[in-house]
């Protein structure tokens, strides 16, 4: 689920790219001026927040492909699955909050604040998270 979603990020922010210098290769054709120079800037920002972008999720991507997901893990870690009594972790990258089969799961970065405090814990430990207590029930 999270290689789909980031792939089909990876794709929209290329095609972005792509129309965006589409519009810079005709705004040359039909204009001059001071008109053409402020908005060739625009299009420049615009495609390099794109590339910044673009390069993040390609980053995201290639810590995903690096993730086996049939490995068990005894402490969390880097591909991890944290089942709590309050939720689910998926410890990889920062991504938010998915749904898949009717559950709700928690796409964090071991380096998030949730994911330092669950770090190196294992199967039953509790720990302390905003004021609240999470026993990890399951960790795969």
């Amino acid at each position: 689920m999270c290689k789909e979603k980031t792939l089909a990020q990876i794709g929209q922010l290329q095609s972005a790219m792509r129309d965006i210098q589409s519009a810079a290769n005709q705004e040359q054709k039909s204009s001059m001026g001071d008109k053409y120079e402020t908005g060739r800037a625009m299009m420049q920002q615009e495609q390099d927040k794109l590339a910044g972008q673009l390069e993040d999720a390609t980053k995201r991507m290639r810590l995903l492909e690096q993730i086996n997901p049939i490995q068990v893990h005894s402490v969390v870690g880097v591909g991890s699955l944290v089942i709590t009594n309050q939720a689910r972790y998926f410890i990889a990258t920062s991504m938010g909050q998915l749904n898949w089969e009717g559950e709700s799961y928690f796409i964090v970065s071991l380096a998030s604040p949730i994911g330092q405090v669950l770090k190196e814990k294992k199967s039953g430990d509790e720990v302390i998270f905003n004021n609240r207590t999470l026993i990890i029930k399951d960790l795969a």
